[in-house]
């Protein structure tokens, strides 16, 4: 066995207990994702061949890897602190996804219910819509998590992989703000393109 391989078997079985943070993060966002809902996932997927459910819930898969992925974005640690911090952060990128999706059904598609159309009338247009938002939202977590706001004089020191745990607050408030302000831009881009097409969006999702 060569030394690169043997240095790559090393790397893989260290790397371990963040895969699987990540992937029963990625369970976890399924099953909170199930509970928050009306009906059941397994039952659309399976029993009614839902096909709108189907697109938008392997977008939002798509969207909660990019999310979670985001978490180390700036490297990784191997101290319990750094699991811990990751860990949190997981939590907090499911419950973005969420709300993200809350923001779609209140502002960004306003004019019809959601679930109405993807369950009751298995509407694939407006599951491609809500599962793309949720590939938007992912992506816009994944970007805060990433961004390192100078909380001292500069320095030409690397930024931690992540925040110290003292910092978990501020941390936390910075990845929020960016979250609300790609949620807005989000919302004003959708805004704006209703407004320059000469059709009814709303109409076109719907049909």
């Amino acid at each position: 066995m060569t030394e690169a391989l043997r240095n790559n078997i090393v790397s893989i079985i260290d790397h371990i207990p963040f895969f699987l943070i990540l992937f029963g993060s990625l369970l976890l966002g399924k099953f909170f994702y199930d509970r928050t809902t009306k009906f059941s996932f397994d039952h659309e997927l399976t029993h009614r061949d839902n096909r709108a459910f189907g697109a938008q819930f392997s977008l939002y898969l798509v969207g909660l890897m990019f999310a979670i992925g985001g978490t180390m974005s700036r490297g990784v640690e191997f101290t319990f602190g750094f699991l811990l911090v990751l860990v949190l952060f997981c939590l907090l990128a499911l419950a973005l996804m969420r709300v993200g999706i809350w923001v779609v059904d209140r502002f960004i598609l306003p004019e019809f219910s959601i679930d109405k159309e993807v369950i009751r009338d298995r509407n694939v247009g407006t599951g491609l819509v809500v599962g793309g938002c949720c590939v938007a939202t992912g992506l816009i977590i994944s970007a805060a998590f990433a961004i390192d706001v100078p909380k001292g004089p500069p320095t030409d020191a690397p930024a931690p992989p992540v925040p110290p745990i003292s910092l978990m607050g501020s941390a936390i408030v910075d990845t929020l703000l960016y979250f609300i302000v790609g949620q807005f831009i989000l919302w004003a881009g959708s805004k704006f393109y209703k407004w320059i097409c000469e059709v009814d969006v709303h109409h076109v999702i719907e049909k």
